[in-house]
């Protein structure tokens, strides 16, 4: 007995060793990879970065959707050259200025999508368009309009961001009473509701149920199929578009952070881990960036800190098989499509962009 213990023990040893010179580890069948990035030095073509929220990848490009303060929205760069190639965008109501935009990956080549919440419209940009124009077009590929009352949520629509499956049907986040993902044309026609609410959420007011329920949204880059990614959580939900409908394919809910309605608005508990922070995804993979942190630890000074060094990798049938360890915390990624490269923005303190290879 004791010699088959040393023998267990000493094979045991010799697989942790191994795993710790190659950086991997086999947990629960999940597979750990430590990566170490290379941080872009920018600064070599005359250009910085302002303040970057988030950004995405289009071809060798990559469209930063820059905060507020910045005079402009957008910067544009050659990942090729590692430069700053432009910066882009006027803030205003004019009918090429934009305030509220929510940047999205096109599933067209050379392209790049947002929604205007403030506007209520689609629109899509050409890169060669953006290199070449000393005032860059944006087209307008769907337009939604308000409908009913926000009292009454049987005839009340009035999208909050949106996302293209082609160029004739749209998803929406929205406040319906059953859901929060609509199917619409791009007419703004409403074509089906979807994702009902999770059980035991029956006292909130529907009015609050998509601030409960933030989630985060992209799609297969050829197929037609679409992730969902939910804060405060590891949850992540898969649909098919399908017949004209969306078609769940994979749900990964297991329970959702405890939070309370207190004078109307919404707070979590602080003894819940922030969970997803954000996701990207390629033609294999969906890329999750998430943290392990407790809101009571992220808070500082009244903001949480969504920096993290962790991403999940789970395949398109919603199963987690890899976890990667970056080398500097991130607050947004965004992958290649061929699972290649992967870059991450990062304050360490000032903004920069990190690059890996997977």
């Amino acid at each position: 007995m004791n010699i088959k213990r040393a023998i267990t023990f000493l094979s045991l040893s010799l697989i942790l060793m191994f795993c710790e010179k190659n950086h991997k580890n086999i947990s629960f069948g999940i597979k750990t990879v430590k990566l170490n990035g290379k941080i872009i030095p920018l600064n070599k073509s005359g250009g910085e970065l302002c303040l970057p929220a988030d950004f995405v990848m289009s071809s060798n490009y990559l469209i930063i959707r820059n905060l507020s303060k910045c005079n402009y929205i957008f910067t544009l760069i050659d990942l090729k050259t590692e430069t700053i190639l432009k910066n882009f965008g006027k803030r205003g109501k004019g009918p090429q200025e934009f305030l509220n935009v929510n940047l999205t990956k096109s599933r067209k080549k050379g392209c790049f999508e947002f929604y205007e919440s403030s506007k209520n419209k689609y629109y899509r940009a050409k890169l060669n368009n953006i290199i070449k124009m000393e005032k860059p077009f944006f087209e307008v590929i769907a337009e939604f309009k308000q409908k009913g009352k926000w009292n009454d949520l049987s005839t009340y629509s009035n999208p909050s961001k949106a996302f293209c499956i082609n160029d004739s049907t749209f998803i929406t986040r929205d406040y319906f009473k059953d859901g929060m993902f609509g199917l619409n044309n791009n007419y703004g026609t409403l074509l089906g509701v979807y994702f009902q609410y999770p059980d035991g959420n029956n006292d909130v007011d529907p009015q609050l149920k998509k601030s409960v329920f933030q989630a985060r949204f992209r799609a297969h880059p050829k197929k037609d199929k679409f992730v969902s990614m939910f804060f405060f959580s590891d949850w992540i939900k898969i649909f098919e578009y399908k017949n004209s409908k969306l078609i769940e394919i994979a749900d990964n809910y297991t329970s959702f952070p405890k939070y309370q309605i207190i004078n109307g608005s919404l707070s979590y508990s602080t003894d819940e881990k922030l969970g997803n922070i954000t996701l990207d995804v390629n033609c294999d993979n969906i890329y999750v960036l998430y943290s392990d942190k407790y809101e009571r630890d992220a808070l500082n000074n009244g903001r949480l800190d969504q920096t993290t060094n962790i991403i999940k990798v789970y395949n398109w049938n919603g199963e987690l098989y890899k976890e990667y360890i970056l080398d500097h915390k991130v607050y947004n990624i965004s992958v290649d499509i061929k699972s290649k490269m992967l870059y991450a923005l990062s304050n360490i303190p000032y903004p920069v962009i990190v690059k890996y290879e997977l």
